[in-house]
């Protein structure tokens, strides 16, 4: 979060302006606090789903911790994204 107001690229996607305030980070933690680990894990969940669903993400690699890793095996998150939202469309 803090380089995105250094870019331009991803204040445009983002559809943020030059003098716009970007949310600090903290702002997602808040949402888990204030909801609970279970709503926000379904709606974090469902936006996922929206992404593959619109092409934006892909289930060949997953990036963590700066390390390149294989997104395919059974304990990833997209299998488990597959078996809880994904598969009810």
């Amino acid at each position: 979060m803090r380089i995105i107001p250094e870019r331009l690229d991803y204040l445009w996607f983002l559809g943020y302006g030059l003098d716009d305030t970007v949310p600090n980070h903290s702002v997602l933690s808040k949402a888990r606090k204030r909801w609970g680990q279970e709503v926000f894990v379904a709606l974090f969940s469902r936006v996922v789903a929206q992404c593959v669903r619109a092409g934006l993400v892909e289930d060949t690699k997953i990036h963590a911790d700066s390390s390149l890793v294989d997104g395919t095996g059974p304990g990833c998150f997209q299998h488990q994204l597959e078996r809880s939202l994904l598969s009810s469309g």
